[in-house]
């Protein structure tokens, strides 16, 4: 009785503090996501408060169990696995896509009340992020020359020659300091969908808060641009039309009518400026000039192209699929299965580093097979089904982000992707259970 009134109290503060800074640390400190997750199970546990949980694994049978399932699947593969190794660090990574949702049952009231700051921390850790990035890249281009100070910020090659794969220090892998520029990317463009929200809260000083918001945007805009993830301008280009389509009364009526006109100019310009995007034609013709070669009998450097390697990598996938299709090769089997797959492909690039399908559709079944595969599929579909017809815009914002990157990435092989799926999808689906986020996110 004394534990419960004296000390639970203080252990939810801490709980809650460790989603806290789980949040804002997922774009920054990623060698320390495994120590925070650490302290929010402990606190968890002290909690005691099993009975309530329970309820609440009632109210999400559905999603819960089939996440269960595919994770089970995922540890069933390892029967016939022929890469133990690979199949048990597979299983490592994605251990988190079952403890979330234990942790996430039965939520303690605070999640309750300030659920929105979980999103803000997870802005800020953005914004701090792209601070640090941009005053890297602006630290790794000043230079004294002569007593002078000079601005360089193009990378030279070992030869002296500024060239494309090297790049500016402002541009794609060279400005990330911290994750993949996919996985930033994506980080983003989901901030700026919480900063779209936050925009219409009632606050103290809206007029304040409603510029650092803007300025927040545009800010992230600047920086999608930079990291220049062809992944996350595809997002963008749906995510932001969808906003439009919701909530058009409510852009027309305020200043973020403005960051939408920069949304379209950004566009505009990663189409026509973007050195990513310039280059897919050039690629193309690499690739097919590199197959000619390689049928002739002559040496071809080895070179990623881009794009169209990654289309002739699906098309080998599936080509493998098929003779797995219902159990797939085993998840510690799949890099393997493609090699010879990229030989008779002639994608030297990808055997050269043992590239994996960036699909995590195709991943999903090429290892674990077709069952698998709808199993992923439902786990994504069936929310989004739910908030779309109950109008909760944030969480199937976050779903179609992650299903349209699924199509590039194989997230869930990477803490930096099955963590930030993991944590946000299990906590809007039992925040949402216990109450709506449209009161979370009332409109003036």
């Amino acid at each position: 009785m004394w534990y419960i009134k004296k000390i639970v109290p203080t252990v939810k503060k801490a709980n809650f503090f460790f989603a806290l800074l789980l949040a804002f640390g997922l774009p920054l400190i990623k060698p320390l996501h495994t120590t925070i997750i650490g302290f929010w199970i402990l606190t968890w546990l002290m909690e005691f408060n099993f009975i309530h949980r329970f309820e609440s694994l009632k109210k999400n049978w559905l999603i819960l169990s089939l996440t269960f399932l595919f994770y089970l699947m995922h540890l069933f593969a390892l029967l016939y696995t022929s890469n133990k190794e690979s199949g048990w660090f597979s299983l490592e990574v994605k251990l988190t896509l079952i403890i979330f949702p234990i942790v996430c049952m039965g939520l303690n009231d605070l999640y309750k009340k300030y659920f929105k700051y979980i999103l803000i921390a997870f802005v800020a850790g953005c914004f701090a992020a792209s601070l640090i990035c941009l005053g890297g890249a602006l630290y790794n281009s000043l230079n004294f020359i002569d007593g002078q100070l000079v601005f360089n910020s193009m990378i030279k090659s070992s030869s002296g020659i500024v060239s494309v794969d090297q790049g500016s220090y402002f541009y794609y892998a060279n400005f990330s300091l911290f994750l993949h520029t996919s996985y930033f990317s994506m980080y983003l463009v989901f901030s700026i969908i919480i900063c779209f929200y936050l925009f219409f809260q009632k606050t103290i000083y809206p007029k304040l808060v409603k510029s650092i918001l803007s300025f927040i945007i545009i800010l992230f805009l600047i920086m999608l641009f930079l990291l220049s993830s062809r992944a996350a301008f595809i997002t963008e280009i749906v995510i932001f039309a969808l906003l439009y389509i919701f909530h058009h009364r409510h852009i027309h009526k305020s200043p973020l009518r403005f960051a939408f006109i920069i949304i379209s100019i950004c566009m505009v310009l990663m189409m026509f400026i973007n050195p990513r995007f310039l280059l897919l034609k050039r690629d193309n013709t690499l690739h097919s000039f590199a197959i000619n070669k390689k049928q002739e009998g002559l040496p071809v450097a080895t070179k990623d192209v881009s794009s169209f390697s990654r289309i002739v990598i699906w098309k080998s996938t599936l080509e493998k699929a098929k003779n797995n299709i219902l159990l797939g090769t085993g998840p510690g089997d799949v890099i393997d299965e493609l090699l010879p797959l990229y030989l008779n492909k002639h994608i030297d690039y990808a055997v050269v580093h043992r590239l994996n399908v960036h699909n995590q559709f195709l991943e999903t079944l090429l290892g674990l097979g077709i069952f698998a595969l709808i199993s992923l599929l439902l786990i994504l579909l069936v929310p989004m089904y739910n908030n779309f017809r109950k109008k909760r815009f944030i969480f199937l914002f976050f779903l179609i982000i992650i299903f349209i990157n699924f199509f590039f990435e194989t997230m869930l092989n990477t803490q930096a992707g099955v963590i930030f799926f993991a944590f946000f999808y299990n906590l809007f689906i039992h925040v949402q259970d216990a109450f709506p986020l449209e009161k979370v996110f009332a409109r003036t």
